[in-house]
């Protein structure tokens, strides 16, 4: 494996003359901790490092596919993050960050965002132009809001939103071609009315909310195949949700519902 990488870096004992340091944290070093995924990808391990900064020679990497930074003390990532133009997955899950760089929309690769445990309350407006970004995973955050660059991403199918202080959705999430959503333990009081009008929505989940009721509107979502909606105050459901021509999974349990619309068990 380890001739492979040195092939893939093309790297030669007469280019280490440039190396400007050693320890722990040299190019040499993280080189030697890369490793090649059953995928076929480069994956670099740095989680639980302690890091309160991201090693300079992480961006010398080009070729490294999956980066794994979780479980340090970063406060920032930095812009040199766009010089890792083959990322495609990137895990910065439980540090201190209050922000993302704007450079990593210019990372044309990434594919996956995991950024759940930290204290970010908005995305950068580049973010939009992710015209990869297929995973977005932000639970146990600061947002108030959905930032208004996540319903322009264009290939966005996995929106984690869940632990935030969210109280309702932009209606611009209607052009969203998201599959799941994920709302759980926010603030919401009803069910926001885009959920209904996003056409490719398969799996909603909004457990551990304030919601007292689930509109007529429910009964729309014909790709829907998964509503979550346990630890909630939801009295009673619309007929309309007997309808749903494609729901595999129901769930309303600890609310407070004491009669089920005839017809819910032919489902």
């Amino acid at each position: 494996m380890g001739s492979v990488l040195s092939y893939i870096w093309g790297w030669q004992q007469e280019e280490e003359e440039e190396e400007e340091e050693d320890g722990p944290w040299s190019l040499q070093h993280l080189r030697e901790k890369c490793h090649q995924t059953a995928d076929g990808l480069i994956e670099l391990d740095l989680q639980s490092c302690d890091l309160t900064s991201v090693p300079p020679a992480v961006f010398r990497l080009e070729q490294v596919h999956v980066l794994k930074l979780s479980r340090n003390k970063l406060t920032h990532l930095g812009a040199g993050i766009c010089s890792l133009r083959q990322l495609s997955v990137l895990h910065v899950e439980h540090n201190r960050l209050g922000s993302l760089p704007a450079e990593l929309a210019d990372c044309p690769h990434l594919a996956e965002l995991h950024a759940g445990w930290n204290s970010l309350s908005g995305l950068p407006a580049r973010f939009r132009r992710m015209a990869n970004l297929k995973v977005l995973s932000l639970y146990s955050n600061d947002f108030k809001t959905v930032p208004d660059s996540v319903p322009l991403m264009s290939c966005l199918e996995y929106a984690d939103f869940e632990h935030n202080s969210l109280k309702g959705l932009p209606m611009s999430m209607s052009r969203s071609g998201v599959k799941v959503l994920k709302l759980g333990m926010n603030q919401f009081q009803q069910v926001p009315e885009v959920d209904t009008s996003m056409a490719l929505l398969e799996k909603l989940d909004m457990s551990s909310n304030l919601v007292s009721s689930i509109p007529d509107l429910i009964g729309s979502m014909t790709q829907i195949k998964s509503l979550n909606f346990p630890r909630n105050c939801i009295q009673s459901l619309p007929q309309s949700i007997c309808g749903l021509p494609s729901i595999e999974e129901l769930n309303f349990l600890q609310n407070k519902i004491a009669k089920l619309p005839p017809g819910i068990s032919r489902l």
